[in-house]
């Protein structure tokens, strides 16, 4: 009976002597030769023995071939199984239009079968390696590098001891193939779930937007309507209701076309032609005493008295003008009077809500870098924010920033107003009562909302502007990618604001593999938590390079397809949490490593 244990040694052996043979060339001394010489018949002695008592095969050398061999197909094996499982549907399921139904229940009973599938995978892989009697007590690696050293298919083998253990341990349950494994079934889990329950909604939003229209309760389907967002369903027609309700509202946006050029055709003299439209939309008529009906007619006296006001403010601007103008035309070069003229015609609705926007908004200013003030989101539900100051600051790392990307490069930007930015990254509290759900992988009131795309940011922040008003001039949105970046170093020129690594950051480091309640780190000088780590922070911006020039005010690249994603997460290097690391990703993607964070600008100045 062959002993393996004597096949593996021979196999070490045999090993051990090709390397001294390899440096013979080094090995002057004839006693040195000698004593290799004698190794080598001893060695030959020794195995011929071994054969001829049975306890190694004729060719020891192919039977240790064909092992190698084996363990080279298991690595193959074992590997392409991973990449199967882990790659299951991750770009399909992003793809919500191209979906139905069908196609996620489907999908529900596929992902069910893989995670029922695993054990057999890694059975079957566990009986590839029983040839080489694969057990915890062998110190397998060191011995198959050897082997590998003195028969051809050595080379075959996987070299990086890190990457040769992944399988093994999979074939076992355990170690990062494992892991990866079941987080991504996690992760589709959770997400063709909270897709099979957005179906639902859609479906009875849209039933309840029908209600809705039938009754004429139009701002209730308007609302019901857009509370879906902008994700459509393959088997949910949707066209009906939205044309429908396109329809009841286009009385509104006929106020609105006619608002928009209301000072414009007041200073051409179309008086007229704005009564004829004032009459046709008098003429519009909805059921008595409908929500609808009630609508129009507040529409109609607004805007009725919105035109009184402004011809009777045209009046004065004339006879302020006329005035103004003679006094100039004896004082002043013509040039002159024509630009004073032209900026004394520039009043009316416009010039009017621009000063009374940014009057509120300075006075809902604070007065130092860092102040705090809390803004109630939701009943019971509020946000803290901390003042960032106007000021200049350098976007980008210096070229002697260690782990430094290529398009990082440094720009002087300047940031005319200051503005408010939300004291830790969105909680799964305050998402769930602005948004009724939570799509967060690791669950916690006061952990990250993470999963969520750019796209989903933009719909709490709608919700959240109709929730809080603007009363006060501002309007929340997501930062700018310099606003971010400004914030986020509160005036400190490092890669990390606020303290060291490990003080400031959640990352791989020392993540637990999962993320932690928000403010658990050292703030920054202006209050502000989480700014490395925990979660990377969508921005407004699309992705482009810097520019490298001085910039004001910048809302990043004018086209392209990715959104900014900023300061690194629980799960990624800590190079990726510095204050200029720069990521980026499509604006429909929704991963666990996903979060924000929100910034609360002057309504002249945000998105």
């Amino acid at each position: 009976m062959i002993d393996d244990t004597l096949l593996r040694q021979v196999a070490v052996l045999q090993a051990s002597l090709k390397m001294l043979e390899s440096q013979s060339d080094v090995l002057s001394d004839p006693a040195d030769m000698k004593e290799l010489g004698l190794y080598k018949s001893r060695l030959s002695d020794y195995i011929e023995a071994q054969v001829r008592a049975g306890d190694l095969p004729r060719d020891p050398f192919q039977a240790i071939e064909q092992r190698l061999s084996a363990l080279s197909e298991f690595f193959a094996v074992a590997d392409q199984e991973f990449q199967r499982l882990k790659s299951w549907k991750a770009g399909w399921i992003n793809s919500v239009p191209a979906v139905g139904l069908a196609d996620l229940q489907s999908a529900r009973t596929e992902l069910a079968e893989l995670v029922a599938e695993v054990p057999h995978i890694q059975e079957r892989l566990a009986q590839r390696l029983s040839p080489l009697d694969w057990n915890d007590s062998l110190d397998l690696h060191a011995e198959l590098l050897a082997c590998a050293q003195c028969v051809s298919c050595g080379e075959k083998l996987p070299q990086h001891a890190k990457w040769r253990q992944k399988p093994y341990q999979f074939t076992r349950g355990e170690g990062d193939y494992a892991k990866e494994t079941s987080a991504h079934f996690t992760a589709m889990g959770l997400r063709i779930d909270g897709l099979i329950a957005l179906h639902a909604a859609h479906v009875k939003a849209l039933a309840d937007t029908e209600h809705y229209l039938s009754n004429d309760a139009i701002r209730s389907a308007e609302k019901s309507f857009l509370g879906m967002g902008k994700d459509r369903f393959s088997d949910v027609d949707y066209t009906p209701v939205e044309s429908r309700l396109a329809k009841v509202l286009s009385v509104f946006v006929q106020f609105k076309s006619l608002d928009a050029s209301l000072d414009q055709r007041l200073e051409t003299n179309e008086s007229k032609a704005i009564d004829a439209e004032l009459d046709q939309l008098r003429g519009l008529t909805a059921k008595p005493d409908s929500e609808l009906a009630r609508e129009t007619m507040a529409l109609l006296q607004g805007f009725e008295s919105r035109v009184a006001a402004a011809r009777k403010a045209r009046k004065k601007r004339k006879v302020r003008n006329f005035t103004v103008m003679s006094l100039l035309a004896l004082a002043v070069p013509a040039a002159t009077s024509l630009v004073f003229n032209e900026y004394a015609k520039a009043g009316g609705k416009a010039v009017f809500a621009k000063e009374k926007a940014e009057a509120a908004y300075a006075k809902s200013s604070g007065k130092r870098a860092g102040e705090e003030k809390v803004i109630q989101i939701s009943p019971g539900v509020t946000m803290t924010f901390c003042w960032c100051p106007a000021g200049k600051f350098t976007m980008g790392s210096p070229p002697s920033e260690a782990d430094r990307s290529k398009d990082e490069n440094q720009v002087e930007v300047t940031l005319s107003r200051g503005f408010w930015m939300a004291k830790t990254e969105v909680t799964q509290a305050q998402w769930q009562a602005v948004m009724g759900a939570n799509p967060s992988h690791f669950k916690g009131t006061d952990r990250p909302v993470e999963n969520v795309s750019w796209n989903d940011t933009q719909v709490f922040l709608t919700k959240v502007n109709a929730l809080v008003g603007s009363s006060d001039g501002g309007k929340m949105a997501l930062p700018t990618e310099a606003q971010w970046e400004y914030a986020a170093r509160a005036g400190d020129t490092g890669p990390f604001s606020g303290g060291t690594l490990d003080e400031v950051s959640w990352n791989c480091q020392n993540n637990q593999e999962r993320t932690h309640p928000v403010g658990t780190k050292k703030p920054n000088a202006w209050g502000l938590h989480d700014v490395h780590g925990n979660v990377a922070e969508w921005c407004w911006d699309l992705y482009g390079t810097h520019e490298t020039e001085s910039l004001t005010d910048p809302q990043g690249a004018t086209s392209g397809t990715n959104r900014m994603l900023r300061g690194g997460c629980w799960g990624g290097k800590p190079i990726y949490s510095r204050a200029a690391f720069r990521g980026n990703n499509l604006p429909s993607s929704a991963m666990q490593y996903f979060g924000f964070r929100v910034a609360r600008s002057s309504v002249l100045q945000s998105q």
